[in-house]
């Protein structure tokens, strides 16, 4: 598409001996609006998929895109999304001729000259295992790059400044924090890397900025951890009460039908607890993830344009569990339902607050890339 004359910067130009107009600030409204036609789209780009044994999908997901971004608007105006499905092919082309296929090779390779338990094979393996983990990072950050800068709004398109190489360092040695401090260190971890990408998000030469810090989401972070050890402790002691050492694992003569009621019991108690354990930490992780959400946003701004999020509890609880059913009952061929449920969720709940003087931001002047989020693809990070 054309780029309209709208953010050149014209309305910023001053003329000697004139006064410079006013900013023409505007309210911002983000609003969802229902297309039909998604069901369609689906169905054929499902059997198109199988027809060209996969090849399709990337002008199929092009194509979800397209309808799912024209229908959020902002200022009664619709995003539009102007990526191609070459653009993604090319991207999973590239990553898995220069990466998975050497990846692969590797390991084959090492499989052959070291035992998987060797300190040679163990060393091969840790490498590959550190490495695909930089490799996610720069993916998340290559993909959420390649769709701003495919969303266009009045002409403008967004970006993200920063270096993929660098989120990726930063991504790796977050997530190897994990480890050592038993899960602890996760909103530290999602903090800072939220941080760092929404920093270098832009729309034009605009830039977005998020000020937070990880200290807000510690204590709903404890609930979870402390909630999920006291679930896993209780159901660990109910197992090792109901076990009689010396029945299970005795020199045979005991009553070998008390042995089987034992099992059976311990059996009982992990096939009921285990599903317990699951849902309610299912429960306690929604509670987190709310929190964050709506702190994330909250320490969002774009310019004097504040962001509020009204991510409660209840309604991630829903919007879950149909996602959920929707992807269980289609075997996965509902995915873009999924994809329209959670775009429409975040838009339907995202508030703002505050003015932008939209017409003097300036175009975006970041090279585009050639390729899409092949990255991201072949380890699938990303939904969309």
């Amino acid at each position: 598409m054309a780029e309209q004359p709208w953010g050149t910067g014209s309305s910023s130009v001053s003329v000697p001996g004139v006064a410079a107009p006013p900013p023409r600030k505007e309210t911002v409204k983000i609003a969802f609006h229902h297309q039909e036609g998604l069901l369609g789209l689906t169905i054929i780009n499902f059997l198109l998929s199988i027809v060209t044994l996969g090849i399709y999908s990337f002008w199929g997901k092009t194509a979800i895109r397209q309808h799912i971004w024209s229908s959020i608007h902002i200022n009664d105006e619709p995003l539009e999304y102007t990526g191609t499905g070459w653009e993604l092919f090319l991207g999973a082309v590239i990553v898995g001729l220069l990466i998975l296929v050497p990846l692969a090779l590797l390991q084959i390779f090492a499989s052959f000259l070291f035992t998987a338990s060797s300190t040679v094979g163990v060393v091969v393996q840790i490498a590959v295992s550190v490495f695909v983990l930089f490799l996610v990072g720069i993916g998340t950050y290559r993909a959420r790059r390649y769709r701003l800068s495919r969303s266009v709004w009045r002409g403008i398109r967004g970006s993200l400044a920063g270096s993929p190489v660098r989120f990726g360092a930063s991504f790796l040695l977050r997530y190897a924090m994990l480890v050592p401090t038993l899960g602890w260190a996760y909103p530290w971890l999602r903090v800072g890397l939220n941080r760092h990408i929404t920093n270098d998000m832009r729309f034009g030469q605009h830039p977005f900025h998020f000020r937070g810090s990880a200290a807000p989401l510690y204590l709903p972070f404890a609930t979870v951890w402390i909630g999920g050890a006291v679930l896993f402790a209780v159901i660990g002691g109910l197992s090792w009460g109901t076990v009689d050492l010396e029945l299970l694992f005795g020199d045979g003569d005991n009553d070998p039908f008390q042995s089987q009621r034992q099992g059976l019991i311990i059996l009982g108690i992990v096939l009921i607890g285990l599903p317990i354990v699951f849902v309610i930490s299912g429960l306690l992780w929604v509670v987190y993830k709310a929190a964050e959400l709506r702190y994330f946003a909250d320490c969002t701004t774009f310019g004097d344009l504040q962001f509020r999020l009204d991510a409660t509890v209840w309604s991630l609880i829903t919007l879950t569990l149909g996602n959920i059913l929707i992807m269980l009952f289609t075997l996965g061929i509902g995915r873009p339902f999924v994809q329209r449920r959670l775009i429409r969720y975040v838009v339907a709940r995202l508030e703002t607050d505050g003015t932008v003087d939209i017409a003097a931001i300036q175009q975006s002047q970041q090279q585009l890339d050639r390729s899409g989020e092949g990255l991201a693809e072949a380890f699938d990070i990303d939904g969309f």
